[in-house]
């Protein structure tokens, strides 16, 4: 049809000018902290480093015009040259995927539990601490899911078994 073709291209003009307000209120709400912010496609991303995470993660949360308030998952990837961990969250109003990816050395390295802001982020911090060996401050002992006691290295990593 030939009005679908404007209709599509209209929307998707609409979605992408919604995505990058969003991102400006979320600079202006990071612009004080070492951040990077960057509106791909159907996501923003925002990159910061481990010491600002919580505070991050904090005022996203808690900023009533962006309100990223539900995690969705944290993963943690070995890149080879280094860890990444990356923590996914959503807004309900406008509804809206956030990526937040903070970088950690190959070796593995500490980043701040998030249980305080988010408390199903306990189950995801026990599993990235055995399956990749980083590691959670602030948090009480991580107990075993997956692996026993026996288990040496972390198989997540890209040098396991090797």
């Amino acid at each position: 049809m030939p009005g679908e073709k404007n209709e599509l291209e209209e929307l998707y003009f609409k979605a992408r000018l919604s995505l990058l307000n969003l991102k400006d209120r979320i600079q202006e709400t990071l612009r004080d902290l070492k951040v990077q912010v960057e509106a791909e496609e159907a996501e923003i991303i925002v990159r910061a480093d481990r010491g600002d995470l919580l505070e991050v993660l904090r005022r996203l949360k808690e900023e009533s015009r962006i309100s990223f308030d539900l995690l969705l998952d944290i993963v943690g990837l070995d890149l080879g040259k280094e860890l990444e961990m990356m923590y996914y969250l959503c807004a309900s109003e406008p509804w809206q995927i956030l990526v937040i990816k903070v970088p950690l050395p190959a070796e593995g390295g500490t980043v701040p539990s998030i249980t305080s802001l988010f408390k199903g982020a306990d189950w995801y911090e026990r599993e990235i601490q055995e399956m990749l060996g980083v590691k959670f401050s602030g948090r009480e002992e991580i107990q075993r899911l997956f692996t026993t006691e026996q288990q040496e290295g972390f198989p997540l990593r890209k040098d396991f078994g090797s």
